[in-house]
């Protein structure tokens, strides 16, 4: 094992310590005040110095995440709210959404809030709000990994049957999250999936003078505002009050079957990175929301199978993706922090 840059066997760690525990592990806590009053959380803790809060309650999502000490994570006025306080209407989702270092959007709506056919489909889905099913966590069995597993549900009488099983992978000597999803519809019709990964990243790892680094590929501006701001796309500003946000959609070139496409943040003043990975097969493109506004300042890499339209807007568009009656898909992606080499 590796513990902060050294290596130490296991004899060795027993005698500094009661047991690998103290460096690395996990920890089953209930919230118990404000709005996040009952919400059932997992504490991780790594011995490379990475730590961050799992949600049980909330999707199986991410809350905060540090570094050695730096967090890593935007985490929202809003702070982690409760499934009584989760109302995925469209206002109610700005007054719900945490944020935190990865909230999971879908699955059936990704983006705007719609209407399709007769059933409303909220800003960004509901599967954020689902409480995990068949928990289980801990260490794989040759120690390398801490694993968490669970499943989550989005179901409709007369209508979907979707089941996604998560896992978790955090190696215990590193500083990183493989999120790996399978997507099972229990249904025999196809189902329209929308997915979208908000991995969020803020102060102070996101700062002015933070550097981001992107794929070949083709970058399109959401909108107008948005396109005011193409050329700076790659770089961070100081937090200005009112301004608005901005959205960018991200296109790599020739992905390779089997190989993973990596977004990257860079702060040399703190010689501190981060990096998004993802499995173009399933995901081909990515979301930059790039929130330079005083008091919601964010950036998020957004690994996703969509442009935001909706799914009433996708299904007109003949872009809806869908998953075919008993079908899996499978999605995978991974964030990372890592100190940076000097001149990188």
């Amino acid at each position: 094992m590796r513990v902060h840059g050294h290596d130490i066997g296991r004899e060795d760690l027993l005698r500094y310590t009661g047991g690998a525990d103290t460096v690395a592990g996990i920890r089953r806590v209930v919230l118990s005040e404000g709005r996040a009053k009952g919400v059932e959380a997992l504490e991780v803790k790594t011995a490379a110095g990475f730590a961050c809060t799992v949600l049980a309650d909330r999707g199986l999502d991410i809350a905060d995440a540090s570094y050695r000490g730096v967090n890593l994570a935007f985490l929202s006025k809003n702070g982690i709210t409760g499934r009584s306080d989760f109302l995925p209407m469209e206002m109610e989702f700005l007054h719900s959404f945490m944020g935190g270092l990865l909230t999971t959007c879908g699955l059936r709506n990704a983006g705007i809030a719609n209407r399709d056919g007769e059933e409303y489909q909220p800003l960004h889905g509901r599967v954020a709000g689902a409480p995990a099913e068949h928990l289980s966590y801990g260490l794989s069995p040759d120690g390398a990994e801490i694993v968490i597993r669970g499943t989550l549900r989005e179901t409709r009488l007369f209508g979907c049957n979707l089941r996604l099983h998560r896992t978790l992978r955090i190696p215990v000597d590193g500083a990183a999250v493989a999120v790996e999803d399978d997507l099972e519809n229990l249904a025999p019709e196809p189902e329209g999936i929308l997915v979208l990964y908000h991995f969020n990243m803020g102060y102070p790892l996101l700062q002015a003078g933070c550097r981001l680094r992107f794929p070949p590929g083709r970058i399109q501006a959401r909108d107008e505002e948005a396109g005011k701001g193409l050329a700076e796309a790659d770089r961070m500003d100081a937090p200005t009050d009112g301004r608005p946000e901005q959205c960018y959609f991200h296109f790599p070139d020739n992905p390779i079957p089997g190989r993973m496409v990596r977004f990257e943040l860079l702060n040399p003043a703190l010689s501190l990175g981060a990096a998004v990975e993802f499995d173009p097969e399933t995901l081909p493109l990515l979301v930059q929301w790039k929130c330079m506004r005083s008091g919601d300042y964010a950036l998020a890499f957004e690994p996703s199978n969509s442009t935001l339209l909706g799914r009433s807007g996708e299904r007109a568009a003949g872009t809806l993706p869908r998953i075919d009656g008993f079908a899996r898909l499978r999605f995978r992606t991974r964030f990372e922090a890592f100190s940076l080499e000097p001149g990188r």
